[in-house]
């Protein structure tokens, strides 16, 4: 999240227009409430629910990113920090950056993938 004040600055002396941001709800709130003085245009994206983007098709899956903060998370209400499965040209490709633990509806979408990049 801290790469946005670069952002900000490029945004402000390269490019016209304000980074678009595709981020969970609760994660569009830390943004507005920690970062509100930078210039963005933010789009909540909700778990499982595809949207498409310079011809790529993006789906954004949950994943369990900090074990203090999602310990008591059922898998089926996990919403705040996303993976993306990207398609296109029927090539699929898995980004998953900054997680732990995967839940097995997420696993089960990603398993046949042509790539995951994980850390």
């Amino acid at each position: 999240m801290y790469g946005l004040l670069e952002l900000d600055v490029r945004s402000k002396f390269v490019s016209i227009n304000a980074p678009k941001l595709y981020c969970s709800q609760n994660t569009s709130q830390w943004l507005n409430q920690n970062f509100g003085h930078i210039s963005k245009e933010i789009k909540v994206i909700k778990a499982f629910q595809a949207f498409t983007l310079f011809g790529v098709q993006i789906t954004p899956i949950p994943v369990y990113h900090m074990k203090e903060q999602d310990k008591e998370t059922k898998d089926k209400l996990l919403d705040n920090t996303f993976g993306f499965i990207l398609e296109h040209n029927n090539i699929r490709i898995v980004y998953l950056a900054d997680y732990y633990k995967i839940s097995p509806q997420s696993f089960q979408l990603i398993k046949h993938s042509d790539v995951i990049i994980c850390d």
